[in-house]
């Protein structure tokens, strides 16, 4: 029903072009769905913590004391998977981890990292469990516990052995990055899909997951500046080797945005 309405949303939008010349109220629109600079998270966004609680995502921004978060979404543990030494699912994750450590090391002062793990969930299968474990069977279900606990278990071992730097919070179901393609694959296990699923993804991303990606929120949940994502450190399939950022990028603004809240807060 959800994907129903939005390709009519788009056809009466395409119509307003076509007669009303309005291209930049279709730009606009057609973005809605997606975060951008200026976007204020959604007070309903639901990730969990490691015991399986719901959180609220703008709680968490807004029950931090400093002015700036850096939410920072990834693909977490690799659920026990013989074949990946490294203990992380997401080869390119495993390899922007050491931006976010050193970021950690160099501002924990002054800002609030939020780490949200996501699990490969169209890839379970290749971890060694049932093909997607995680979205089309019953929660309840063993084939489900067995792949959560094994996903959960893994990225606190990630996180025991230094590799992520705090305790982050979880996406089990990919709501954040879920495209509507993907969305449409899913079945009546998977339970409702909320308004704001995927508002995280970028609406130019073509890979399935879309992680490492950074978010520059301030203490009200307001996003200061489009994503700072994209980097592939290990191509696969029609992919390239494309980094589109650096720890210096990520820093200078950090810097940046520091500097804003702080002349906000003084005006």
């Amino acid at each position: 029903m959800l994907i129903r309405q939005k390709l009519v949303c788009c056809f009466v939008i395409s119509i307003l072009i076509m007669f009303l010349g309005v291209e930049p109220i279709f730009a606009k629109l057609i973005t809605a769905h997606h975060y951008q600079q200026g976007s204020l998270i959604n007070p309903a966004v639901t990730i969990q913590d490691s015991s399986g609680a719901q959180r609220h995502l703008l709680e968490i921004v807004r029950s931090q004391e400093k002015a700036l978060s850096v939410i920072y979404l990834f693909g977490g543990g690799a659920m026990g998977a013989k074949s990946i030494k490294r203990g992380i699912w997401c080869q390119d994750s495993f390899e922007d981890l050491h931006i976010l450590r050193t970021l950690v090391n160099s501002f924990s002062e002054e800002v609030t990292f939020i780490a949200i793990a996501s699990p490969p969930v169209f890839h379970t299968g290749q971890m060694g469990f049932q093909d997607r474990a995680l979205l089309d069977f019953p929660r309840d279900s063993e084939t489900y516990q067995a792949a959560y606990k094994a996903f959960i278990a893994s990225t606190q071992l990630a996180v025991d052995r230094g590799l992520i730097p705090m305790e982050p919070y979880l996406d089990m179901g990919f709501q954040l990055l879920m495209s509507d393609t993907q969305q449409a694959s899913l079945n009546e296990n998977y339970g409702s899909v909320p308004v704001w699923q995927g508002v995280f993804r970028a609406p130019n991303e073509e890979q399935m997951y879309g992680v490492p990606a950074y978010w520059i929120v301030d203490k009200h949940g307001k996003v200061l500046e489009q994503p700072i994502r994209g980097n592939i450190y290990h191509p696969h399939g029609d992919d390239v080797m494309r980094l589109n950022y650096s720890l210096t990028d990520l820093v200078e603004a950090i810097h940046k945005h520091l500097g804003d809240q702080t002349t906000t807060d003084v005006d």
